[in-house]
């Protein structure tokens, strides 16, 4: 991601990030949300608020025009969350097929970054493998680097 993210406003607890996602379609609200499933497990959801449930939703399609934007502000609220809870362990996977691709390009371009700092697990057929480019998963894990 070689785009800036958004300003975020940040949950005490730093499990909720909120931000506003500016494009062609407008303002909208959007939450990135660290949801415990486990001692030290949380799943990342990123939410719209949605004006019909007055409730941040998963089901939404913004289709705004910046979603490198927006995946870069996601970028920043993982590393601010690791700085809040450096043994976490985070679980990601995209409610479409459609999304979840969208993930892995987001990780293969982090990696062509060169980033060392965190270890990445990608889920094929419900078990987990070191992440590699030509793998295709269907979810995620990432956990700081010891």
């Amino acid at each position: 991601m070689n785009k800036d993210g958004y300003d975020l406003i940040v949950s005490a607890d730093a499990k909720r990030f909120y931000f506003e996602s500016v494009g062609k379609r407008g303002c909208f609200q959007k939450q990135i949300a660290f949801v415990p499933i486990g001692r030290t497990s949380y799943n990342l959801a990123l939410l719209d608020y949605d004006p019909n449930i007055s409730d941040y939703s998963d089901l939404p399609v913004t289709d705004n025009g910046d979603m490198e934007r927006v995946m870069a502000t996601v970028i920043n609220a993982i590393y601010e969350f690791f700085e809040m809870n450096p043994v976490a362990t985070i679980y990601f996977a995209g409610n479409t097929p459609a999304k979840t691709r969208l993930y892995q390009a987001v990780i293969n371009n982090c990696l062509d970054m060169g980033s060392k700092e965190f270890v990445i697990y990608g889920r094929q057929d419900d078990e987990w493998f070191p992440f590699t480019r030509s793998g295709r998963y269907t979810g995620f894990l990432i956990r700081k680097n010891a």
